[in-house]
């Protein structure tokens, strides 16, 4: 959104992204739930097949993700959770309801 990519309408599932990756990162800051490996599979089943742990390879964008998600909404926004990070009250995990 902050680079135009995609609309507004997508806010909501960018919130709920952040919050999925957060709470994926343990207190000793490791990645939990990242796919094994994804070689090219003939169809679906084998990609869901895929175990998930924590891998390295998985940490870059999963790190990368609070940061956008703090510069989006650090700009002129008229979100309900812009308020709420702008006054320092909340946390990304806090910002909206499960």
């Amino acid at each position: 959104m902050r680079l135009g990519l995609i609309g507004a309408e997508f806010e909501e599932a960018g919130v709920r992204a952040v919050k999925a990756v957060l709470a994926n990162i343990d207190a000793t800051g490791e990645l939990k739930n990242v796919s094994f490996g994804t070689p090219v599979f003939n169809d679906l089943d084998g990609y869901r097949k895929i175990p998930l742990t924590s891998m390295p390879y998985g940490r870059a964008m999963a790190y990368a993700a609070p940061g956008e998600f703090k510069r989006a909404f650090n700009m002129s926004c008229k979100s309900p959770w812009h308020a709420r990070f702008a006054s320092g009250t909340t946390s990304p995990t806090a910002a909206t309801t499960s």
